[in-house]
């Protein structure tokens, strides 16, 4: 049976295999041997699974923690395609990258950061071929 917090929100299945969550409380001793306070934290009911997250002071805010989930993100708009901000480059450097590379070292006083480097090596990059 799912726990339900005062406001109502029910706790999610286990994000990782499915199965049921369970909220459960941890007391905590204090040095005189009495329990002054206690922590909230949710757990997969599957042992196998392990979940767990917790730390929480209070049954809301452990469940509230639990059911956070990513938002999904939207597949691309076509397989192979490239994000924003990248280019498509070959797995191994060509001979021109190589050389592009090379030829930026030569006849500089000053020492050179990868991103130079880099920012040849892809000015140099043979562009993708089209596939039909």
């Amino acid at each position: 049976m799912n726990e339900q917090t005062k406001a109502g929100a029910v706790l999610l299945p286990c994000p990782f295999c499915g199965k049921e969550a369970t909220l459960c409380a941890e007391r905590s001793r204090d040095n005189n041997g009495m329990y002054p306070f206690g922590t909230s934290y949710v757990e997969c009911s599957d042992r196998d699974c392990g979940a767990q997250l917790g730390g929480f002071n209070s049954r809301d805010d452990a469940i509230g923690a639990w059911n956070t989930r990513p938002t999904p993100q939207p597949p691309p708009e076509q397989a192979g395609s490239v994000p924003e901000g990248f280019v498509l480059v070959p797995k191994v450097a060509t001979n021109e990258m190589a050389l592009a590379a090379l030829k930026i070292s030569l006849g500089r006083h000053v020492q050179l950061n990868g991103v130079d480097i880099w920012a040849a090596m892809l000015s140099a990059a043979p562009a993708p071929k089209e596939t039909p």
